[in-house]
């Protein structure tokens, strides 16, 4: 494979290359019988693909930016027992209770 290939980050999943050469559009993949095939496209078609690569790459960033990796360590398991989220029922209590402790103050000369 010669030509200009977008250079990028590609999923392990990623079944084909996309590349330019001479003016012509390629998208090269192995087969069924694992052979190596090369296959001249169109540009509309190359544009799909690489679209869909870019989609792949900013999905993959996501991943690695925003979720949590699937290794966990007793560290952080002990900090989330000690930072417990409080409950809805209780932070409406709560905010009851200040409702009217700061009434009970307004009230008072």
């Amino acid at each position: 494979m010669e030509g200009r290939q977008p250079k990028r980050r590609k999923d392990k999943y990623n079944p084909y290359e996309i590349y330019e050469k001479d003016g012509k559009y390629y998208v090269s993949f192995h087969n069924g019988e694992k052979e190596y095939k090369d296959l001249e496209i169109g540009k509309n078609v190359y544009e799909a693909f690489n679209a869909f690569e870019l989609q792949d790459v900013s999905h993959m960033n996501v991943v690695d930016r925003h979720l949590e990796q699937s290794e966990i360590w007793d560290s952080s398991l002990y900090e989330r027992v000690f930072q417990k989220e409080e409950g809805v029922e209780d932070t409406v209590l709560n905010k009851l209770e200040a409702e009217r402790l700061h009434s009970a103050i307004q009230q008072l000369s």
